[in-house]
This record gives structure tokens, sequence and C-alpha cells, in this order.
């Protein structure tokens, strides 16, 4: 009886050291865009080290978010990282679709300008539907665009979530 409760008890840790684990490789993805994405600085990490913030002259914010593994709970599934740009209106400058071309980039290893070319695809796709959002993937690269009277766009490497 004792051996299944201290059993009971180490399931919930375990699973937060892989997320801890998960988050140390996210910090790894952040400090890369840092250092390969002109103009981007650290601002913060939520709490569950699961987010980190940048900031950059051309975006409202940029979030890295963390790869889950599939037993993180309650998502059940693994959960590709990904990066979300946020811009201050639904019609950004060419800089903020450069931003999100460069940070892309870092992220999945594919060029900069396929990046930029298939977010500017998704925005303008979201910008023509009446609830002003799309999603569309596109050599395996998960975008998920919102056009409303601010703009954000999440580039995830891997399919959508399930």
């Amino acid at each position: 009886m004792k051996i299944r409760k201290l059993h009971l008890c180490l399931v919930p840790m375990l699973t937060i050291a892989q997320v801890a684990a998960h988050a140390d490789e996210c910090e790894a993805l952040t400090a890369k865009v840092v250092a390969n994405v002109r103009g981007a600085t650290f601002d913060k990490i939520s709490s569950s080290r699961l987010h980190y913030e940048l900031k950059h002259p051309a975006s409202a914010g940029v979030t890295v978010h963390c790869r889950l593994p599939p037993s993180a709970p309650p998502f059940g599934a693994e959960v590709p990282a990904a990066i979300s740009v946020v811009a201050e209106s639904a019609f950004p400058p060419a800089s903020y679709f450069d931003l999100i071309g460069k940070a892309g980039s870092v992220l999945t290893g594919r060029p900069a300008s396929a990046i930029r070319k298939n977010a500017m695809a998704c925005h303008q796709r979201a910008l023509a539907q009446t609830h002003k959002s799309a999603e569309s993937t596109v050599d395996g690269i998960y975008y998920v665009c919102a056009a409303e009277a601010w703009g954000a766009i999440t580039v995830q490497n891997g399919p959508p979530p399930p």
C-alpha cells in the first residue's frame, strides 16, 4: 500500500520534469531567435516556463511557444514549438512579415522568404474572411492568422493540433 502511494506521488513529478526539460529546449530556441533576428530582444518568461516573450520594433509582441511532449497534461498529444507575432493593426508593414519570415526560419529551418510568403498569403485569406481568421499548412508548416483591429500570425513547426 505504501509503495502504491509513493508511485502515485512520483507520476506528477515526472511530468513536471519532462515539461521542464522541454522548457530548456525552448530557452535554447528563444536564444537562437534573439541571436539570429536583428532587433529581437528578450522581454520575459511565463511562470510556467512554456512561453518566452520577446520584443521587436516591427511587432507588438513575439512569443516563442515551447514544444510539449505527448505526456504533458492536458494535451495528451505532442504540441510542436511555435512562434506568434502580433501586429498593431490588421494591415501591418512589410517589416512585420520580414520578422515572421526570419523568426519562422529559425524555428523551422526553412527559408525566411518561404515563411514570409506563406504568412502573407495566410494573412490575405484572413482579411477576406468575415471572421477575419485563417489557417493553412504548407510544406509541413502550420500557419494561423488573425486580422482584426490588430493582427497575429503563428508559425508552428509541424501539423495543426489534434
